[in-house]
């Protein structure tokens, strides 16, 4: 039985010393994206096929058994060290009972998702459980949007259709010294007029949009949400 190679990272690891907070932010998005996106995937199948190597040798010859104890071995020492990758490139691990101040980031041991600290104060409940004292730093989650709120806490790609007039606004913006990014996808938006939420700079200039067919934008804030920059195409 032949094993399925696992694909290593390709691109620069998130390093704070070297790059900028800027850099090392959409490094560590990126790294994370790999890591539950493909890796998990790819470590899951050579587990998988590791036990069935396992299964199959231990049938026939101790030599078989041998390799196949190797191969599981090698597929848990991969997985600790795809943790040890989160808890480096991400931020510090949850504990529970540890105070911890808004903006504070962890990631949570139950999902490996990061999660940012909207009040200061302690507490035994998982970030993934607590939504009144954590919320999700990104997350890589379509979102179409049924309303005019752009809810930060909900994803991080927006698609809009605009028919009519039309007033937009975001909510949950991370705390002030993270990076908050979003983009937002409007489908015919000359179809109506778009009033924009205040503190937005344009760094093409304000967009003329398109009254049939999509137009992008990426948006993203240091300061809570108090101002915008904005590339659009």
């Amino acid at each position: 039985m032949s094993m399925t190679p696992i694909t290593f990272y390709a691109q620069s690891v998130p390093n704070k010393n070297t790059q900028t907070p800027t850099v090392f932010e959409e490094a560590i998005d990126s790294f994370v994206a790999w890591v539950t996106g493909g890796f998990i995937t790819m470590l899951s199948q050579f587990v998988t096929e590791a036990n069935t190597l396992y299964d199959n040798c231990n049938a026939k010859t101790l030599i078989g058994t041998n390799a196949a104890d190797t191969a599981v071995n090698s597929a848990i020492s991969a997985a600790a060290s795809a943790e040890s990758a989160f808890a480096v490139a991400n931020a510090p691990q949850w504990v529970s009972g540890n105070p911890y101040q808004p903006g504070n980031v962890v990631w949570s041991p139950s999902n490996y998702s990061r999660y940012v600290r909207i009040v200061a104060g302690a507490g035994a409940t998982d970030p993934s459980q607590d939504v009144t004292n954590w919320k999700p730093l990104s997350r890589d989650v379509s979102v179409t949007m049924s309303t005019n709120v752009i809810n930060l806490a909900s994803g991080n790609l927006f698609k809009k259709t605009i028919t009519t007039a039309t007033t937009l606004t975001v909510s949950n913006a991370p705390p002030a010294g993270v990076v908050g990014n979003f983009i937002l996808e409007i489908t015919n938006g000359g179809a109506g007029a778009i009033t924009w939420w205040s503190g937005i700079t344009w760094i093409l200039g304000p967009p003329s949009l398109k009254i049939a067919g999509v137009d992008i934008f990426g948006f993203y804030t240091t300061d809570g949400g108090a101002s915008w920059r904005c590339v659009n195409k």
